[in-house]
């Protein structure tokens, strides 16, 4: 048998005497190939193990980004609907005295009105100011149904800053049914809810339920008895 060493020698064996014979290799002879290896099968197999991979880190991401982000939006709703009710809160608070039949004198419907009208201007910055919270929550671009619960929302706070800025300079327009608040509100309840996250967290879901409740048909907006004074007010 006769094995290469190297490009110009090769050994003989087995040799003629005692000892191996290093003599010249033959012009022509070349060294045997190497055993081929087979790695094609295993280079798939990672290709799949690394997509697989990526692709679930992937769904975990969107999910994490999302839950954020619907956590962020709840949080500046929270501070909206928060401003609605204690201008509400606080205008209903208003004390009008009574006297003879039930009716306040003029002066004190005067008092009375223009506590109410201050209320409601400050209640209106609180609320607008609250808005501009919710639309500075930014999202991914493909995460379309909370922008569009944001829309929602962002519709349902306008609706109360224009309630509250009539208010504040006709305080009798507080006593009027505004529909405009109870269909945004519809509007916002439903977008948030269809923008809730697959397999939510409990604090998410339980803060959507929180803000966008229904106690009652007839309820207001805002998760209270809804604005507007008494028309009895003054």
């Amino acid at each position: 048998m006769v094995q290469a060493c190297t490009v110009t020698q090769y050994v003989q064996w087995p040799p003629p005497g005692q000892f191996p014979i290093v003599v010249p290799a033959p012009t022509g002879v070349m060294r045997a190939p190497g055993r081929p290896t087979r790695r094609g099968p295993h280079v798939v197999v990672w290709i799949v193990v690394v997509v697989v991979v990526l692709g679930m880190a992937s769904v975990v991401g969107d999910w994490a980004a999302r839950t954020i982000e619907m956590s962020r939006l709840l949080e500046t709703v929270a501070a909206s609907e928060s401003g609605m009710t204690i201008a509400q809160d606080r205008m209903s608070d208003v004390a009008v005295p009574e006297k003879g039949e039930g009716r306040p004198t003029d002066e004190e419907a005067a008092k009375a009105s223009d506590e109410i009208a201050a209320i409601a201007g400050e209640g209106k910055a609180a609320v607008e100011a609250a808005g501009r919270s919710v639309a500075d929550v930014t999202f991914l671009p493909w995460h379309t149904d909370l922008l569009a619960a944001q829309q929602a929302y962002l519709g349902h706070n306008a609706a109360w800053v224009a309630y509250l800025g009539a208010g504040s300079t006709d305080p009798a327009s507080l006593a009027k049914d505004d529909g405009r608040i109870e269909s945004t509100w519809l509007i916002a309840q439903q977008a948030m809810r269809e923008a809730e996250p697959p397999l939510a967290l409990p604090f998410i879901t339980d803060e959507v339920q929180s803000l966008f409740f229904d106690e009652d048909e007839n309820q207001g907006p805002g998760g209270n008895d809804g604005p507007g004074l008494s028309a009895e007010g003054p």
